[in-house]
């Protein structure tokens, strides 16, 4: 799965914002995060023997382009380059060509934020460890949408991105639970269908979006030729109250499986941030993940605290814990599996 845009790259982006707002016709960005990761080994996932090492978080760097056509059209591309994890891989991620106009915009791109994470995950991103990261950590969802053409409107209180996703044979994730994800060695075609949208009701902003995948002529995961069709629906929920940002999202999965008839898991995420001043702020979040499964078994809570201390416009400190637990059924030990990151973030 690709990694999550971090709670400490949404913290990142408001430093960030501005000077790239700021430049013209040719942007040239970046976000540097580094810090030192201690993982424990009550994992049953985790790779390695969970020692101390250097992170690279989601270190990413960017060109972006636009020109205005005239008579309110214009035309915007891009690209990223990112590094990221304990044995830091390059790769090109965020490409993308969008015209945009009065009819609102329509883009084609590879590695970009899908429709469903714009409304329903990105408002209560707080990081890797939460319900929604769970649910999706175990079936191999990604909240970057490849070979994706998009439609947004953006109408200042109400937002909407609707969103058509083609892939590969040989490039096939299956947004289900781990029973599923052997399904994909049969599988012809994966195509995706989304559709999201955000309206601001004053006091709170309500999200909602629904994702369908069709898998093709997939023996394993239906008992015949008829394509799977796995979904997954979610809302989310924000605003402020009283110096505190709150945030909850809430995702139901359909699993669409007779392999897995009657285990149609759920998540929910909850967060509050706030600034305490003086470049000071905090945040916590908790997660719960319910695999529907009758012993209980990887069933997931969770939950991350942060503490970051600007030191600049563009720089900040910040130290992180996150801690999960894993329910290991009436066969299994339940693992306890805990992560503490401190870094530095440096945005341009």
């Amino acid at each position: 799965m690709k990694m999550k845009k971090s709670l400490i790259a949404a913290a990142v982006a408001s430093v960030c914002a501005a000077p790239m707002a700021a430049q013209a016709d040719v942007n040239l960005w970046g976000e540097f995060i580094a810090g030192v990761q201690n993982d424990n080994e009550d994992a049953r996932e985790v790779e390695g023997d969970g020692d101390m090492y250097l992170n690279l978080d989601s270190s990413n760097f960017g060109i972006e382009s636009s020109e205005d056509l005239g008579n309110g059209m214009s035309v915007e591309a891009g690209t990223e380059l990112a590094i990221g994890g304990a044995s830091p891989e390059l790769g090109f991620d965020n490409t993308y060509a969008a015209l945009s106009g009065d009819f609102g915009s329509l883009l084609a791109g590879w590695g970009v934020d899908s429709a469903f994470y714009l409304h329903v995950l990105e408002p209560t991103d707080v990081g890797e460890v939460l319900g929604g990261y769970l649910a999706f950590g175990e079936s191999g969802y990604s909240d970057a949408a490849d070979n994706a053409l998009q439609y947004g409107y953006d109408g200042g209180a109400f937002q909407l991105t609707a969103e058509v996703q083609m892939q590969p044979e040989d490039d096939v994730e299956l947004p289900t639970t781990p029973a599923t994800t052997a399904a994909a060695e049969n599988t012809e075609t994966f195509d995706k269908m989304a559709l999201g949208a955000t309206f601001d009701a004053g006091v709170v902003t309500i999200g909602v979006g629904h994702e369908l995948s069709s898998v093709a002529d997939n023996t394993d995961q239906t008992g015949g030729d008829a394509p799977a069709e796995p979904s997954m629906t979610g809302f989310s929920v924000g605003g402020g109250f009283g110096g505190f940002d709150l945030g909850a999202s809430y995702v139901m999965f359909d699993t669409d499986s007779d392999a897995d008839e009657g285990t149609d898991p759920t998540a929910l995420d909850l967060n509050a941030s706030t600034d305490f001043g003086g470049g000071l702020g905090g945040l916590v979040g908790v997660g719960m993940y319910d695999a529907d499964n009758d012993d209980d078994a990887d069933n997931m809570t969770g939950f991350h605290v942060q503490l970051s201390q600007s030191l600049s416009s563009n720089t900040m400190v910040f130290g992180q814990l996150q801690s999960q637990s894993i329910d290991g059924g009436d066969a299994g030990e339940d693992t306890d599996p805990q992560s503490v990151f401190v870094g530095v973030s440096h945005a341009f």
